[in-house]
Parts: structure tokens; C-alpha cells; sequence
């Protein structure tokens, strides 16, 4: 909101949602709520009267810590109900930012987005770790049909073809005898990209396991000099 304000013209009207209290920030209106609820839904309506938005950021997040692709589902989730909440109070040609996670489901989301805007980019700024499964998508020039598929909001419709049970692990030696017991990944990690040093390769009792968890053997190399020569 504090960026929204710096940047938008001083008339605009802003308005935050979230799940707790925002402080206030002048010339802003806020409201606590989930954007997954109906009553969400009402109060914005109630707020914003007749006016239609030229934009609409979301930068929301689930709670994490089970396993990757139940995590990354939750967040795309989220952005599907920010993409309904969107079009409806978005005016024709207006914007819409999410944040959004690389999986499986993302391209599902992606198709929805280029059926109601002109122009859909993904992009993952500076800031964002190189590892981290988060980019941004910016959808532009909102068509504003007057009749919108109802099945593009649906979580069962759009994302049909997932699989939300964790994946087990694939047994390099017997693949098609054993199977690994499904975990959730490191608590705390929201990447996709795991870079493992080669000591841990060679020191490890399993080193299976090791190449199982691993997007990247890194090997490091010293070099010592030996300032005497005498």
C-alpha cells in the first residue's frame, strides 16, 4: 500500500486487504478480511460503490512447511481467488500483478490469465533469489467481456490435473520395487533449485539419498600457494 501511494495519482483511491490490521497509511483505506470469502467479496463492493479499479496487486501467501507441491498449490490458490476478485472490480483495460509460484499448476493459471488480458508477462525481479520458486506475473489490458466462463475460477476445473499427494522420491537402484515414504521438504525452504556440495556426496552413508535431493552437485576447488620458495 505504502508503494501504491507513492506512485498513484493523489486522487486515487487505494485500498488494502489483508488478514490482520494494516497501520494506517494516509490517504488509504483498508480492510480485514480473506479474499476468499464471500463477505470479502460484499465489503469490497460496499467500499468501492460504483467505481471500477485500474489496478490490482496481490502479494499474498499461505502458510508453508508440508510438502512442496501441496504448499505451491495453496499459493496458487490464493492468487486464483485474487484473479476472480480481480475481474470483477477491474475496469476494462485495467491491470492485474500476482505474485505466483513456479509448479506445475502456474501454466494452468497462465492459460486463464491470457483468456482475460491482452498481454500477460512473467517476471522475476532483482530482488527475488535466483533459487526461489516466487516470480511475478502482470497481466495487462483487462477485456472486461460481459459474460466470464465461471469454470476459469474454479480450483477443481483449473487445476484438474494435479496430484496433490507428495511425491515420493525416485529409487535410483530399484525403481520399480521400492518406494521411498513421502516427506514433506526441509521445513522453512520454499525453493525448487537444492544445490548440495560434493563433500556431502562422499561423506554421506546413503549417497542415493543425496543425488535424490539434489538439483545441483557443486564442486569447489582450492588453491593453496606457497609463498616460500627457498
Amino acid at each position: 500500500m505504502q508503494v501504491a501511494k507513492k506512485y498513484m495519482p493523489l486522487s486515487s483511491l487505494i485500498v488494502g486487504v489483508d488478514l490482520y490490521p494494516i497501520k494506517p497509511i494516509p490517504g488509504t483505506l483498508s480492510i480485514i478480511g480473506d479474499i476468499t470469502t464471500e463477505k470479502m467479496r460484499h465489503d469490497l463492493k460496499t467500499t468501492l460503490k460504483t467505481w471500477k479499479a485500474d489496478l490490482v496487486l496481490h502479494d499474498g501467501a499461505p502458510n508453508v512447511g508440508q510438502n512442496w507441491l501441496h504448499d505451491a498449490y495453496q499459493q496458487n490458490l490464493l492468487v486464483l481467488h485474487s484473479f476472480k476478485l480481480a475481474c470483477e472490480f477491474l475496469q476494462k483495460g485495467g491491470c492485474f500483478v500476482t505474485k505466483a509460484f513456479r509448479s506445475k499448476d502456474y501454466f494452468n493459471l497462465e492459460y486463464i490469465f491470457r483468456k482475460l488480458f491482452r498481454k500477460v508477462d512473467a517476471t522475476k525481479p532483482l530482488a527475488s533469489r535466483y533459487e526461489s520458486a516466487e516470480i511475478y506475473v502482470v497481466c495487462q489490458g483487462y477485456i472486461c467481456p460481459d459474460k466470464v466462463d465461471p469454470e476459469f475460477f474454479s480450483a477443481k476445473h483449473v487445476f484438474q490435473e494435479l496430484d496433490l499427494e507428495p511425491n515420493t522420491k525416485l529409487n535410483i537402484l530399484r525403481p520399480e520395487k521400492t518406494r521411498s515414504k513421502a516427506e514433506g521438504y526441509v521445513e522453512g525452504a520454499t525453493t525448487l533449485f537444492n544445490q548440495v556440495p560434493i563433500s556431502r556426496f562422499f561423506q554421506a552413508a546413503n549417497f542415493v539419498e543425496v543425488l535424490q535431493e539434489a538439483s545441483e552437485v557443486i564442486l569447489m576447488a582450492f588453491i593453496f600457494e606457497n609463498t616460500n620458495l627457498d
